[in-house]
């Protein structure tokens, strides 16, 4: 069975021009280390620059996992696959999307906690929903090669900084003909960059990086 990709518009947001390759953003699999096996997992990406709630995609757990055996338990989730990877159209060359990735440094990602099935009417209430973030270091990404990394995420509350997730996370880009071509149609994501048409983070001001509003995702 193949498993579905989710467009996600282009990068860097907000530049314009033809599309010159490929990025794609694969989340092979995420779990809560201390939760119940019902406790699944949605992902949510929002590149620097990009306006909107970004892209949420529904990796599986690991494999033998207590949270993979229990969701091949339930008959109504066998046939149900989310999308883990999300491929974006590159709108530059490799020097300026380097240089992108080198200003916005972290690429921070949302864990947020779904369950496989609702509450009964009559069970007390639980917990609210966990909530964690990881940060991939795109400094340590390379254009030609894939890069992979094994990511754990870490919760605001009560505990902040504490260690409750794991997920994997591939990153790989391509600037052939061919992964242009497949993604020549799709449209220029808006930008919420000052200065983002033309190809330069730094004009966002040092308010807008990552590293000073990490948590500012709601």
């Amino acid at each position: 069975r193949t498993e579905p990709v989710m467009r996600g518009d282009s990068l860097p947001p907000g530049v314009v021009g033809g599309v010159r390759g490929s990025l794609t953003l694969s989340v092979s699999s995420a779990e809560w280390l201390d939760a119940p096996p019902d406790a699944g997992c949605e992902v949510r990406v929002r590149w620097w620059g990009e306006a909107g709630e970004g892209r949420v995609l529904r990796p599986p757990p690991p494999v033998g996992s207590a949270a993979d055996h229990y969701q091949a338990g339930l008959s109504h989730r066998r046939d149900e696959v989310g999308a883990a990877t999300a491929q974006y159209a590159v709108r530059c060359g490799r020097p300026q999307l380097k240089r992108y990735f080198e200003d916005m440094r972290e690429l921070v990602i949302e864990l947020r906690e779904t369950r496989a099935l609702p509450p009964s009417r009559d069970a007390p209430p639980g917990p609210p929903p966990r909530r964690a973030f990881a940060y991939l270091h795109l400094g340590l990404a390379h254009l030609d090669m894939p890069y992979k990394a094994t990511l754990l995420g870490y919760s605001l509350a009560p505990a902040q900084d504490a260690e409750i997730a794991r997920l994997e996370v591939s990153l790989a880009t391509s600037f052939s003909a061919a992964a242009a071509a497949a993604l020549q149609g799709t449209p220029a994501t808006p930008s919420l960059l000052a200065d983002a048409a033309h190809l330069d983070p730094r004009t966002g001001g040092a308010h807008d990086h990552p590293s000073s509003r990490r948590l500012n995702l709601s």
